[in-house]
């Protein structure tokens, strides 16, 4: 076929697609299309040139993009892939200004999102920062041909979506096939749900899962727990079980589907180590209105493949018990490193087991400790190092995904502590537990994940405000040191050790207690007699309060601003000038 008639037999597929019915290709499909058919057109468009003898692009200089790639696959946000570096070495040469990145990183950030749209600005693509199909016909068509002359106009125009666009959800294309789940295995991954957004950011506040499968309706004996994550496998949401065959699910916060985007979340489950041999396993949306936040469309049912629960054999097994009672319970604002709770975990005698995720709660039943209160919660060995977080309590709950499995022998035990720094909550309590199913772990010969049997009690923390010590410091004149003659500069009286214990406290009055011993005629009583002057109250050599004379035995409330950071001691001097002093032999201060 010559190159003008491939050219003609492009734009009659163009024609036939102008005359396809609305309802018979969805947009998805149409768009794809189209992208394909200008792909086509572009490589058509060049051959002609050539041919006609006119001039030609050279292919344009991509990197080390290897003979004959193509981009098939969707790249977004987050993604780490090859096909990103790929994509990097093209952006470089299409867009310059926008490619800041350092070539050969296969993430897809922030910049490789701006650069992105800006290709896409400049083809006369929508914007909107992640490639699919239009988008990579382009890149595709510049791999294939350098880069081409401007685009022809189609010569139909694109199909432009309705003002806002149905939200739908579908079983992702990558839901897991049927298959067998062992008696105590944790996480199995039964369902992916995809959910795709409307034209502005969607929020989906909560959704309500059917069980289809033949297991227990009530109670947890096969279906020990049912668990949402997202696309990074963090878990959303807490853990729920099956009632009259239904899950619900609420989501605080909301989970956020970007506009014209989608987001895909995985159902998995834990199956009871008492579970039922053969029952099937199987779980899905029964409408739109199991849906909450926003009003979805679907083929409905939408459900996953069903699996077998299957007899555990030799796989190994975890447990979780008390090590000890908390050393302190009652602590103060400010305080760090406070242990909450500490535990114990066993690794049966099957297997050696893998630990990799521990869920910490808050007993709200027996605190009102707020997220907020605590902060920087980790997990350590006791008198060992920290082997999990940082992170903060949501929603009273603190998931730590170990990046490093910790390796447990089979019949052997480690023992951990949850500790955390205390940054409010006066008058609150805090407790913390592991409860049921709170440790997965993965068998090391069987790979199955698996999940913990036991929990700890929640022993309660009472938080309390900061304390403030004064003591005599050991500085304080005292011997020889005591020993004064009248002089007119400035001599240290007293001083005083000041500790702030759990937080920060700020001193703004202090009351110092002047007392005379009526030594060699000095009578104490007189109101007449200036003992000291300019006296005030010094950290170090600065000055941090008012001065003020004293003329006779009293207490004097010096007025300052002083701050003591928290669990810190600083040195109190009051120092004062005695030249003014009236006595015969000596006098006693």
């Amino acid at each position: 076929m010559s190159i003008l008639r491939k050219l003609f037999a492009g734009v009659v597929l163009f024609s036939m697609l102008a005359g396809t019915p609305a309802s018979a290709l969805t947009t998805e499909e149409l768009t794809a299309q189209i992208a394909q058919l200008q792909a086509q057109l572009l490589a058509y468009q060049q051959q002609l040139t050539q041919l006609q003898g006119g001039q030609t692009t050279t292919p344009a200089s991509y990197g080390n993009i290897p003979a004959g790639f193509t981009f098939q696959k969707a790249l977004k946000t987050g993604m780490r892939d090859q096909d990103v570096v790929y994509l990097k070495d093209i952006l470089k040469v299409e867009v310059p200004a926008s490619a800041t990145w350092t070539l050969g990183n296969n993430y897809f950030g922030s910049l490789t999102r701006a650069a992105v749209i800006a290709f896409q600005k400049k083809h006369g693509i929508s914007a909107v920062g992640t490639v699919g199909p239009i988008t990579r016909a382009k890149l595709n068509a510049l791999l294939a041909t350098g880069t081409p002359p401007p685009i022809i106009p189609p010569v139909i125009p694109p199909v432009i979506p309705p003002a806002v666009t149905p939200m739908t959800v579908t079983l992702a294309a990558d839901t897991p096939v049927a298959a067998n789940l062992w008696q105590g295995s944790a996480n199995n991954i039964v369902a992916k749900l995809t959910f795709y957004g409307g034209t502005s950011v969607t929020s989906l506040t909560g959704l309500t899962l059917r069980s289809y499968g033949t297991t227990q309706a009530t109670g947890t004996t096969d279906i020990s727990a049912v668990k949402i994550f997202d696309e990074t496998g963090i878990q959303i949401g807490s853990d729920r079980t099956v009632a009259g065959n239904l899950v619900n699910f609420v989501f605080v916060p909301a989970v956020s589907i970007p506009a014209n985007g989608s987001r895909t979340l995985s159902v998995a489950v834990n199956v009871g180590k008492e579970a039922q041999v053969m029952a099937s396993v199987k779980f899905g949306i029964e409408n739109a209105a199991a849906i909450s936040g926003a009003t979805f469309s679907g083929t409905f049912p939408i459900a996953g493949n069903s699996f077998l629960i299957v007899p555990a054999g030799s796989t190994g097994s975890l447990s979780v018990a008390q090590y000890s009672t908390l050393p302190k319970t009652s602590v103060r604002i400010g305080e760090k490193d406070i242990i909450l709770e500490q535990f114990t975990v066993s690794a049966g005698s099957n297997e050696d087991i893998d630990l990799n995720q521990v869920v910490v709660k808050i007993d709200t039943g027996a605190t009102t400790i707020s997220d907020s209160d605590v902060t920087n919660v980790r997990i350590r060995e006791i008198g060992g190092a920290t082997v999990a977080g940082p992170l903060n309590f949501t929603n009273k709950k603190a998931t730590f995904n170990l990046a490093v499995p910790i390796r447990l022998t089979k019949g052997t035990a480690k023992n951990y502590e949850v500790i955390a720094d205390i940054v409010a909550g006066n008058g609150r309590a805090v407790a913390a537990y592991i409860g049921a199913s709170g440790v997965i772990a993965r068998g090391v010969s069987s790979t199955i994940s698996l999940v913990s049997t036991g929990s700890t009690a929640a022993n309660a923390v009472t938080i309390g405000t900061g304390t403030l010590v004064v003591s005599m410091d050991a500085s304080h004149p005292q011997g020889a040191a005591a020993l004064m003659i009248k002089t007119a500069n400035r001599k240290t009286l007293a001083a005083f050790n000041v500790r702030a214990q759990g937080e920060n406290v700020i001193l703004n009055t202090i009351q110092v207690k002047f007392d005379v011993t009526d030594v060699g005629g000095i009578n104490d009583t007189l109101n007449t007699t200036t003992y000291l002057t300019s006296v005030g109250l010094y950290d170090g050599d600065a000055l941090v309060s008012n001065l003020k004379n004293v003329q006779q035995e009293t207490d004097l409330d010096f007025s300052l601003n002083w701050t003591i950071p928290a669990n810190t001691a600083k040195t109190l001097l009051v120092k004062g000038i005695n030249n003014t002093l009236s006595f015969a032999t000596s006098a006693t201060l």
